[in-house]
């Protein structure tokens, strides 16, 4: 499987970054990726947080709203912990993404709804909901395959 796909890569949503997802490898050259701009990485990131992250009770932590899963993905807990959002894969990048953390933030980005992503975007509804589609067929094929997912982010 050789797969470059560019469409929502940064560039061409007018940005300078973005991240990227990556499959397969041969010979330490990356032949399978997903590139993503941050026009529509971001406000998936940002709706992810919003709809999971608060309190519950005392304590500042994850929680199930409206059926999105109740455990977010470690990497975006981890990324939130540092407060720089996913920018902080770029230092150890590409970072390896186990499946359960990937099939996590695949199940909980493809519940997102219009209502939640409406306040963190500037694209197209019908663009960024593509985007999601388009990132999660991505993911859960590569894990079917039995494909490691690796991501990193690019500026």
């Amino acid at each position: 499987m050789f797969s470059v796909n560019e469409e929502f890569a940064h560039g061409a949503a007018y940005d300078y970054s973005g991240v990227i997802f990556y499959g397969r490898s041969i010979d330490g050259v990356w032949i399978d990726q997903l590139e993503i701009s941050d026009h529509f990485m971001n406000p998936i990131f940002d709706s992810i947080t919003i709809c999971c992250w608060g309190y519950v009770g005392e304590e500042f932590t994850w929680y199930e709203r409206d059926g999105i899963i109740k455990s977010a993905p470690s990497l975006i807990s981890d990324l939130l912990d540092k407060s720089t959002g996913w920018r902080d894969i770029s230092q150890t990048s590409p970072v390896l993404v186990s499946s359960e953390d990937a099939r996590k933030f695949v199940d909980i980005t493809d519940q997102l709804k219009d209502a939640d992503l409406a306040p963190h975007t500037r694209s197209n509804m019908e663009d960024l909901l593509r985007c999601i589609r388009v990132i999660v067929d991505y993911v859960n094929t590569r894990l079917a395959d039995g494909v490691e997912i690796w991501i990193e982010y690019d500026s």
